[in-house]
C-alpha cells in the first residue's frame, strides 16, 4: 500500500510504499526515520479530524507508552526490576524513550494497521530482539538485577507481540 506523508523539513509530500524501508524525502533529501514517520502519520491522522472537539492530538511518545505498558506490563516490569529511588512515572518515561530509539535501531517494530489513517487505527509493538529491552533497562538503571525472571500471565503480551 502506497501512502503519502509530508516531510517535516520541507513540507512536500513523499510516497511511502514499504514502511520498513529507509526513506529520504525526494525534495530535500531529509532522512525520514521510522520514528519520525510514526510521528508524521499520527499528525496526519489528527489533521483530518481536528475540527472535532472530542479528538485530542495524539502524542507519539504517549501512544508508544500506552503500547508497551498495556495489560499491566509496565507495572510488572517496574515491580520486577525495582529500580532504586525511581518512581514509576520516571521509569516509564525513560524506558519509553529507549523503546523509541529502538524503533530506529531496529530492535522494536511498530506494526501499523493496513490503513493507518482510519478512525480507530490499532498499532502494535514487536520486539524483534527480546534481550535488548532488558539490556537497555540495565543501562538506564545499573543497580537493577536483570537476571531475575519476570513472570507474565499468559496472553499479557498478546497485544505487544
Amino acid at each position: 500500500m502506497v501512502r503519502r506523508i509530508t516531510c517535516p523539513q520541507c513540507g512536500q509530500d513523499t510516497s511511502v510504499a514499504d514502511p520498513k524501508a529507509a526513506l529520504v524525502c525526494a525534495t530535500c533529501d531529509h532522512p525520514m526515520t521510522k520514528w519520525l514517520r510514526f510521528n508524521v502519520l499520527l499528525d496526519q491522522w489528527y489533521e483530518a479530524k481536528k475540527w472535532r472537539k472530542d479528538i485530542v492530538r495524539p502524542d507519539a511518545m504517549y501512544v508508544l507508552e500506552m503500547l508497551w505498558t498495556a495489560n499491566g506490563m509496565g507495572k510488572q516490569i517496574y515491580e520486577a526490576t525495582s529500580p532504586k529511588d525511581t518512581p514509576y512515572s520516571i521509569f516509564v518515561y525513560t524506558v519509553t524513550r529507549a523503546i523509541a530509539r529502538g524503533i530506529d535501531e531496529g530492535w522494536v517494530e511498530i506494526i501499523e494497521p493496513a490503513y493507518p489513517l482510519a478512525n480507530d487505527p490499532v498499532y502494535r509493538l514487536k520486539f524483534t530482539d527480546p534481550d535488548r529491552l532488558p539490556d537497555e533497562i540495565s543501562k538506564l538503571y545499573p543497580d537493577v538485577n536483570m537476571d531475575e525472571e519476570i513472570v507474565a500471565p499468559a496472553g499479557a503480551l498478546a497485544g505487544a507481540e
